[in-house]
């Protein structure tokens, strides 16, 4: 334990001679944070380091002193084995010696490490004084100041109390020092005065000072390790409230934690959520935006083109009036200009020139007055007489060729002035040239504009022709649309309706069917019946041959009127015709063979009277019937008649299914051609959106639903595979062979291949669009559809066929 203590003292130590430079560096480095940004937000973040840097610089101190107080209370107990040692003079053992040495080094570090622990409680104390005047700073923030200053007055009372420690420890330590300090005079004294103890005797002075020490000193020691027991205590109080708060907050900050995770799934859901509805909506609004755009531009190029034209126009006017205003301009400047030249120019050369005549004249002259003089002057020189004349003549002389110079400088000086004269006309032409072609440059302009003005107004007429014939052709095909639903709803319900009278007519034929087959087995067994008594009767009762020959053939002939009677089954009539022929034919025997051949045919015609009876019963029983059908009004089944008098005739009835036939035909050609059109039609958007999807792709909004999950290829095969599906369906509708509905179970097929490949990336999508579900479902859809109306236009015809089967055989007379 004590090795461990002056482990912790010399661990704190370093901790506490590390920690100065840091704190000064901290406080530098917080000085430069704040006065290099100017930003209150940075100012805040270094004074919150700045106090945190503080309140772990006063935890590191606090737990020094801890470690001080224990390496305090390990030199206290060592002082009383050092006193022990002292007052009872064991100087031989070696165990107290090694005891006494480690009380003079653990007194020597804790005195050490008490200096150091005052130096950084001044630097903390000037850090603490640098911090208020750094919080002072941020008084206007309110809540924040008030949370510094909090923070700051808990650090200024921790180090006030780490200071009070202080000041004990060192208290103490100098109490140590003392008593070291009194054992190393009583040595010294000992050394001055010249005795030499032997080895064992040599702390004999050091217990004899120890025991110097008074009762007061003792019990202030006990007073110490009393307090240092106290605090002990108390900080293990502290430290079990501090774990028990530590497992509080570890499950506070676990439940904050899981909270925290629930948030983040919620707020993950809401976000997913937002950015589904955000991107929803910018797809809305870019296309909404795109089509905004494109009429916005279709009509600020229109109104682009009104203004241009009408810009030009204003500068086609502009300009030829100014154009025509220069023109007359420049020719009255022209003219004027050079009328004005020419007539100084001309003045200018007169005067020249007669300047010029002026100079020659007087340039002769002076050539004569020079040739002159010069004779005078050779005659005076010959004469050499007067030489004041010489001179006179001299200066005349000289003054005549100043006059000859001045004569010629003038006279080269209006050359001059002619050479510029005929170079100011030289550039006075260029200059009317210049204009000539500025005038024409000019024209060519106002041609062109007008030539530009001229095509942009057919431009603008074409636009204006084009987008009434758009609006036009916009209203066509609104009205057309209206139209064609119109006429859908009215074939729909016509059809409806002529698929109930056709379910109808079938059922009243198939229950007049099943009818007609239990009256005529009934029948036949009535007949049976009635032939077996007619058997009987006949056992019974002889015929007379000679006398009822003739009433019994006329008995049994049968009168025209009673076919009338005769009822719609054809067993019947057959039966009847039978019955007359048998009747006829027994007449004719009656009166062709004589009497003696009427008793060898007797048995012949018994047999031959037996059906006639039957047959008779079998016809009283179909008028019967007839009479009975006839009186049934309220009957909702009841076969085809013209009125309640008589049957249909078979020519009429071959033309009312003939009529039936072609109206079938009709409206199967009608409906068919009704729903091969929508496909058509369905066929023709499908390839305009592959158009846009390879032109331009995921521009459509129901294609760019799927821009992340699915390749742009896939999506144009699926749009081409939904154009067969629909082409299938077609050519099952319209085509007349016996295996059409082949192609629309493979539309079918078709239809259920895109309809697995669409729901399952619709099914990928964040969230499921339903206004997108026609992808799936439309060429299934359409595929059903073409063969619910084949099936039903299937039945019609067949019921037709059965009605054809159930004709029967009447002539009407």
């Amino acid at each position: 334990m004590e090795t461990d203590a002056f482990d912790e003292a010399s661990v704190s130590h370093d901790d506490v001679d590390t920690g100065y430079p840091e704190t000064e560096s901290n406080k530098v480095d917080l000085l430069e944070g704040s006065s290099s940004s100017g930003e209150v937000v940075g100012e805040l973040g270094n004074a919150g380091e700045f106090l945190t840097r503080v309140e772990l610089d006063l935890a590191c101190s606090s737990e020094k002193l801890v470690n001080l107080s224990v390496l305090m209370m390990q030199v206290a107990t060592r002082e009383s084995d050092y006193e022990a040692f002292v007052s009872r003079g064991e100087r031989m053992l070696g165990n107290s010696f090694e005891k006494a040495m480690e009380f003079d080094l653990l007194s020597g570090i804790l005195d050490s490490e008490v200096q150091e622990v005052d130096k950084f409680m001044s630097t903390l104390q000037a850090d603490v004084i640098s911090a208020h005047e750094i919080v002072s700073l941020f008084k206007h923030l309110g809540e924040t100041f008030v949370e510094m200053e909090g923070k700051l007055c808990d650090s200024e009372l921790s180090l006030k109390q780490s200071q009070d420690q202080v000041s004990e420890i060192r208290m103490q330590s100098a109490k140590f020092q003392r008593i070291l300090a009194s054992s190393n005079r009583d040595e010294h004294w000992d050394n001055d005065k010249g005795v030499n103890f032997p080895g064992d005797d040599q702390f004999l002075d050091t217990y004899a000072n120890m025991k110097m020490q008074t009762a007061e000193q003792q019990r202030h020691i006990l007073r110490l390790l009393e307090k240092s027991l106290s605090r002990e205590m108390d900080l293990e109080k502290k430290l079990t409230e501090s774990r028990q708060i530590e497992e509080e907050l570890k499950l506070r900050l676990h439940a904050s934690e899981q909270e925290a995770f629930f948030l983040e799934e919620e707020g993950a859901d809401i976000w997913e959520r937002w950015f589904q509805a955000d991107n929803a909506s910018e797809i809305l609004m870019g296309i909404s935006k795109e089509l905004l755009g494109r009429l916005r531009i279709f009509q600020f190029n229109l109104n682009g083109a009104v203004q241009r034209e009408a810009e030009l126009r204003r500068e086609l006017e502009h300009t030829t009036e100014q154009l025509k205003s220069k023109e007359i301009n420049l020719h009255k400047l022209e003219s004027s200009e050079v009328d004005n030249v020419i007539v100084g120019l001309k003045e200018k050369i007169s005067n020249a020139e007669s300047r010029a005549e002026s100079a020659e004249a007087k340039c002769k002259l002076l050539a004569e007055t020079n040739m002159e003089l010069k004779d005078e002057l050779g005659l005076l020189k010959d004469g050499g007489n007067i030489s004041e004349k010489v001179t006179l003549l001299e200066r005349q002389l000289q003054e005549s060729d100043y006059r000859l110079q001045h004569a010629m400088a003038s006279a080269e000086a209006s050359e001059e002035k002619q050479s510029m004269l005929n170079s100011t006309i030289g550039d006075m032409e260029n200059l009317i040239k210049d204009l000539k072609l500025k005038v024409l440059k000019a024209e060519t302009r106002a041609d062109s504009t007008e030539e530009k003005c001229i095509i942009l107004s057919e431009s603008n007429m074409e636009l204006h022709k084009e987008m009434s014939f758009f609006s036009s052709r916009l209203e066509s095909l609104e009205a057309s649309l209206h139209q064609a639903e119109e006429m859908k709803i009215a074939n729909a319900k016509d059809i409806a309706i002529r698929k109930k009278v056709i379910t109808d007519l079938v059922m009243q034929l198939s229950i007049e069917r099943e009818r007609l087959h239990k009256q005529i087995s009934t029948l036949t067994v009535e007949n049976h019946n009635l032939l077996l008594k007619l058997q009987q009767m006949n056992m019974h009762r002889p015929v007379d041959i000679g006398h009822n020959g003739r009433g019994n053939s006329e008995e049994f002939s049968l009168p025209k009127h009673d076919l009338t009677d005769v009822t719609c089954a054809r067993e019947s009539k057959e039966e009847v015709t039978e019955l007359s022929a048998t009747g006829s034919m027994l007449d004719k025997n009656q009166i062709s063979v004589p009497v003696g051949v009427k008793l060898s045919q007797r048995p012949q015609r018994k047999r031959a009277v037996q059906r006639q009876r039957q047959k008779r019963q079998s016809r009283i029983t179909m008028n019967k019937l007839t009479r009975k059908w006839r009186n049934s009004h309220d009957d909702r089944f009841s076969l085809p008649t013209l009125d309640d008098s008589r049957p249909i005739d078979t020519q009429e009835q071959e033309e009312m299914i003939r009529s039936f036939e072609k109206t079938h035909a009709q409206q199967s050609r009608l409906w068919r051609s009704v729903f091969a059109a929508m496909l058509f039609c369905f066929a023709v958007f499908l390839l305009y959106s592959i158009f846009q999807q390879a032109s331009s792709p995921w521009e459509l909004r129901y294609h760019a639903y799927f821009m992340e999950e699915v390749d742009s290829w896939m999506v144009i095969s699926a749009d081409w595979l939904s154009v067969l599906a629909c082409s299938f369906a077609i050519i099952g509708l319209l085509h007349n062979s016996k295996y059409h509905r082949q192609w629309i179970w493979y539309s079918c097929l078709a239809g259920i291949i895109l309809a697995i490949f669409w729901l399952y990336n619709m099914l990928r999508l964040p969230k499921f669009r339903w206004d997108v579900i026609w992808l799936p479902f439309g060429p299934l859809g359409g595929a059903g559809v073409c063969l619910y109306v084949d099936h039903l236009l299937l039945e019609s015809s067949e019921e037709i066929r059965k009605l054809r089967a159930y004709t029967y055989s009447y002539k009407a007379y």
